[in-house]
């Protein structure tokens, strides 16, 4: 798993300025202060979840874990109006992703899911379509192409 930093830094973002003349002097704001920028990441593997924590605060998120998809709805019930975009593994014990997806969307909850697995792309394409997720990464993830996936979730702003 690739866990550097992105290029672009929460602090490259503070430090930016517009450079209109209109907008000079404006301090573009940096992903950790819009409510939207709180990612639940959720996965058995302790190693996987700790670098994609790593990977996405460093890239200026804000991230909540969790093991399994009883304990990421728990976290969900908790903080649902801090989370904007689930990243889910479909592979855990106790209640998979699928599961997991199923009861969020039961919920009501409209915020964008990433789903993720070590599998082949065509089972991972089937789970995805049953589970109603936004998106797919394959593991191990890529730092980039994880910003990538989270950004465009965020920016997408709920399920397809």
């Amino acid at each position: 798993m690739d866990d550097a930093p992105d290029s672009t830094t929460t602090a490259d973002a503070t430090a930016a300025r517009t450079s209109a003349p209109h907008g000079a002097g404006r301090v573009i704001r940096p992903l950790h202060t819009c409510p939207a920028a709180t990612v639940l990441v959720v996965d058995d593997e302790d190693l996987v979840r700790g670098a994609a924590k790593r990977i996405l605060e460093r890239a200026g998120f804000r991230v909540l874990v969790a093991a399994d998809g009883i304990e990421a709805l728990d976290v969900y019930d908790a903080r649902a109006d801090e989370i904007g975009c689930v990243l889910l593994d479909l592979v855990m014990p106790r209640m998979d992703g699928e599961g997991m997806l199923a009861a969020l969307r039961k919920r009501g909850a409209g915020i964008p899911v990433i789903c993720s697995s070590g599998c082949s792309g065509e089972e991972a394409a089937r789970e995805l379509a049953l589970g109603e997720a936004d998106a797919f990464i394959q593991k191990p993830y890529q730092s980039a192409a994880l910003i990538a996936a989270i950004r465009t979730a965020l920016h997408a702003g709920g399920p397809a």
